[in-house]
């Protein structure tokens, strides 16, 4: 891809990033529909966005080695760093952090001590799903089959949220799969949609005003008309047809979107680049900061909207003060975070 064509994909992935955050930030005190609206295609995006550079002809080998640096490395270091400062730096015990560590490494958000952290296990085998996937189908087998992925994924999606399993005469309830295999047909589908939408050159379309406007009009058409309930972390997906058609329209808005503020003033185009670029840190850490600051601007204004903007800003400028301030500044450390 060439430099102009990455740059609207990081700027993509900014305000991806933003959005994220903006959810998290009780996004229902500023409006219902604009929470509505965020939930409806955020997450979609970023497997989307991902799947736009699979390389399907990579080894095996070669794609865990990459996959291993970029999302499971930061995801058992994140873990870890956790586990550290709850047992040294708090009053939990180290039996009950180590439970909690333990819990995390079975990788769905119900266990996790922020929730978002999901997102890695999960595009991780994602990937290994487009990887296998294309090495059954080609062509035009790709676009049928992966209508397969859709319809087999909206099925199994709340299949395994409270799921009985016998282990040594005791019996669990657990929730969800390991590291989310009971959603990667519906990511999965996200995914080869990105690579397809690239590979076979409709990505051009998306510098069309025209698309942008197509595409937030029947998004907010879909959002509008329907209930529309999509949030991957509890399995939530509903209704089906118009959660997939909002999913896939709300990411052609968002591309379209890029494209024309590619061509922005350059602080603008260069803010959301640079977001985008340190997306992975601002969604590891963003947590904690947007609880802590909505909890303490509530008590401050009385809640509401105001509150929940100003843990928003919090919640992007802290992960991007650790970025420059500590991060980038050591090699060592922002490989562990897969930059």
């Amino acid at each position: 891809m060439s430099p102009k064509r990455l740059e609207y994909i990081d700027i993509a992935r900014g305000i991806g990033i933003l959005l994220v955050v903006l959810g998290h930030s009780d996004a229902r005190a500023i409006s219902p529909l604009l929470f509505q609206w965020v939930y409806s295609f955020h997450m979609p995006l970023f497997f989307f966005l991902s799947g736009m550079f699979f390389r399907p002809g990579m080894t095996l080998a070669d794609l865990l080695r990459r996959r291993w640096k970029s999302l499971a490395k930061p995801y058992f270091f994140v873990v870890f760093v956790v586990f550290f400062f709850s047992v040294f730096f708090s009053s939990t015990s180290l039996s009950l952090a180590l439970s909690r560590a333990l819990k995390a490494l079975y990788g769905t958000g119900f266990y996790l001590d922020w929730v978002v952290w999901w997102f890695l296990p999960a595009l991780f085998v994602t990937n290994l799903l487009a990887w296998g996937f294309y090495r059954l189908f080609g062509g035009w087998k790709s676009w049928v089959f992966s209508l397969g992925l859709l319809v087999a994924g909206v099925w199994m999606v709340g299949r395994f949220t409270h799921w009985d399993l016998s282990v040594f005469g005791r019996n669990l309830v657990l929730m969800g799969l390991p590291w989310n295999l009971d959603l990667v047909l519906l990511t999965g589908f996200f995914f080869v949609a990105g690579y397809e939408s690239s590979a076979n050159g409709l990505a051009r379309y998306f510098s069309s005003v025209w698309v942008l406007l197509a595409a937030l009009a029947l998004n907010l058409g879909f959002n509008l008309a329907f209930p529309i309930t999509l949030n991957l972390t509890e399995r939530v997906y509903a209704p089906a047809l118009a959660a997939t058609l909002a999913a896939l329209t709300g990411i052609v808005f968002i591309l379209a979107l890029s494209t024309q503020l590619e061509r922005s003033p350059r602080w603008l185009a260069g803010s959301l680049a640079y977001l985008g670029r340190i997306s992975i840190i601002i969604l590891l850490f963003h947590i904690p900061v947007v609880t802590f600051a909505g909890d303490k601007l509530s008590a401050l204004v009385g809640g509401g909207w105001p509150a929940s903007l100003g843990a928003w800003g919090l919640g992007v400028l802290v992960p991007v003060l650790l970025y420059e301030l500590g991060i980038k500044l050591n090699a060592r450390l922002a490989g562990l975070f897969g930059l």
